[in-house]
């Protein structure tokens, strides 16, 4: 993050903001992983945001954010931070797990990595990602638009 951020945010909302020094817990890493965040409190912004990503206020109403799927490295990096979040990496085994009650969500992520996915009748289910998915040749890249349907450019 950087100040210009932070004030181009300022210009753009004219809300306050600031920039707080954080730590989260990593799952993979299994400690403490230090980050930044720009605190800015505004419905007017999440709402932003959720129409970029395709995602709604609820969680289990959550769309799979098809905009990650521009090219692989996007992917990549959403998968890797989806799991940390919501997820674990296996000690036996070259993969990973996801666990959301989001079925829908998790059997669309299971048809772009290519992995059968048998959601549980009730409470979260459970998605394997091995490590190899990409050889699966299952990935296919979609063009999605960057420009928000409210947006204007910031000095």
């Amino acid at each position: 993050m950087s100040c210009s951020l932070i004030a181009c945010l300022t210009v753009a909302t004219g809300l306050r903001t600031r920039l707080e020094q954080v730590t989260r817990p990593s799952g993979c890493l299994q400690r403490g992983v230090p980050g930044f965040r720009v605190k800015v409190v505004s419905s007017y912004l999440a709402d932003l945001m959720r129409q970029y990503v395709g995602g709604d206020a609820h969680h289990l109403r959550q769309r799979f954010p098809r905009v990650v799927l521009r090219d692989i490295d996007t992917f990549r990096g959403f998968l890797d931070g989806y799991v940390d979040g919501d997820g674990f990496r296996h000690k036996r085994w070259a993969g990973r797990t996801v666990v959301r009650a989001n079925v829908p969500f998790l059997a669309e992520l299971a048809t772009v990595i290519g992995a059968r996915f048998t959601p549980r009748p009730r409470g979260a289910s459970a998605l394997a990602i091995t490590d190899r998915w990409q050889a699966r040749g299952t990935f296919a890249p979609e063009s999605h638009p960057l420009q928000l349907v409210e947006s204007t450019w910031t000095e």
